[in-house]
C-alpha cells in the first residue's frame, strides 16, 4: 500500500506491524483480508490521503507451481528416475517432468539453447529414462 498527502494518522492492523503516515509518503506491505485492507484503505482516505493498494496475490499458475513442488516433495512422489529431480531437463509443470519430453517437454528453440550448456548436454547423455528423440 502507498499512502500519499493528507493528514497524518496511525492504526493498528492485526497481524502487521503498527502503520505510521506522517503526512507525506509512506510505503507499507500490509498482510491481510479485503476486508481488513478496505478498512486501512478507508481509515487513509478520511484523512484525506490518495492510496494506492498494490495485490501481492497469487496467480492461479503461482498457486500451481507452487503445490508442484509441495507435492514433489512428497514421500509418495515418484519420478522416472532417482537422477530426475537433479536434472538440468527436470521440469515440474510439465506432466512428464522432462524438457526433453517430444510430446510434453519445453520449445524447440529452449531444447536447442540447453543442449548447448554443459550441464544439459551432460543430463541428457547420462539419463537412464529411454523416451523418443526430440
Amino acid at each position: 500500500m502507498t499512502i500519499l498527502g493528507g493528514d497524518p494518522f496511525a492504526v493498528r492492523v492485526p497481524g502487521n506491524p503498527p502503520l505510521r503516515h506522517d503526512g507525506t509518503r509512506t510505503i507499507v506491505p500490509i498482510y491481510g483480508s479485503e476486508e481488513t485492507i478496505s478498512k486501512v484503505y478507508a481509515i487513509g482516505q478520511n484523512h484525506g490521503c490518495h492510496i494506492k493498494v498494490t495485490s501481492q496475490g497469487e496467480t492461479p499458475e503461482a498457486r500451481a507451481e507452487r503445490q508442484a513442488f509441495l507435492d514433489a516433495q512428497s514421500p509418495d512422489a515418484v519420478f522416472p528416475s532417482i537422477k530426475c529431480p537433479g536434472c538440468y531437463w527436470f521440469d515440474l509443470m510439465l506432466e512428464s517432468n522432462c524438457g526433453l519430453d517430444v510430446d510434453d517437454g519445453w520449445p524447440e528453440e529452449t531444447v536447442a539453447a540447453g543442449r548447448e550448456s554443459e550441464v544439459g548436454a551432460e543430463c541428457e547423455a547420462e539419463c537412464p529414462v529411454e523416451r523418443a528423440p526430440f
